[in-house]
């Protein structure tokens, strides 16, 4: 048993598990079993669980009987499909596609110029010097900078990076994974909190400012875990 979902967890990955078509043939013999069904697109993530815990209804609890390795894989799935448990490879497609132009768009390469570091030079403590996940540019000024840290909240420079200001007191959540700022109007700003990969902390949600980072508000994102990139 342990082998086989294993293979089926494996071919997950890779193949085009739970599309649209998501009705039972009326021709299917109803004993279809779950591990079938996860190698089928004509069944979804419900017609799985259902035919699961239909079977595991009077089952007794076994270590190693392969419980535990489906409950592991159905709330990893539980990310990738729709309510109705569907996973709508269009969607994935369609937003990969908006991802990729987007990110091409707000791409600049430099024909020339050479670069400083800038520093820190050297660390205090056995942990390093911490990590950045994300420095913006002012668009209208080039002497002003903005950093953020995985943990260490939201800094701000004026004079291109020799000195740094703390700018984010009143954040809930002192990681910040992308800053976002409107060229038109630079004091209109947007801030994702959390870290972007490693999880040092989690998102408390996209935040807003119309002051220069002087004040915060919090908008309305619902269902958020983690935000990585403000476009």
């Amino acid at each position: 048993m342990n082998k086989v979902l294993i293979l089926l967890i494996s071919l997950f990955v890779t193949s085009t598990l739970f599309s649209q078509e998501n009705k039972i043939p009326s021709n299917e013999p109803e004993n279809v079993s779950w591990e079938e069904m996860i190698l089928r697109s004509d069944y979804n993530l419900k017609d799985v669980k259902e035919a699961f815990y239909k079977k595991w209804k009077d089952h007794n609890y076994v270590k190693d009987d392969g419980y535990k390795i489906f409950k592991r894989w159905e709330y990893w799935m539980e990310y990738f499909v729709d309510s109705t448990g569907v996973f709508d490879k269009s969607a994935v497609e369609k937003e990969y596609l908006n991802y990729k132009k987007n990110l091409r768009s707000g791409l600049y390469r430099s024909s020339g110029g050479n670069w400083e570091q800038l520093g820190p030079f050297g660390f205090i403590s056995s942990y390093g010097i911490g990590r950045v996940n994300v420095v913006a540019f002012d668009p209208n000024d080039t002497d002003v900078l903005w950093l953020g840290a995985p943990a260490g909240g939201l800094w701000k420079s004026v004079d291109r990076g020799a000195s740094w200001t703390f700018y984010s007191n009143d954040f809930r959540m002192m990681g910040i994974s992308d800053i976002a700022i409107d060229p038109d109007n630079t004091d209109v700003m947007y801030v994702a909190t959390g870290d972007r990969d490693a999880g040092d902390t989690y998102t408390y949600g996209l935040m807003k400012s119309i002051d220069g980072g002087q004040t915060w508000t919090k908008l309305n994102l619902t269902n958020v875990n983690k935000i990585t990139r403000v476009l």
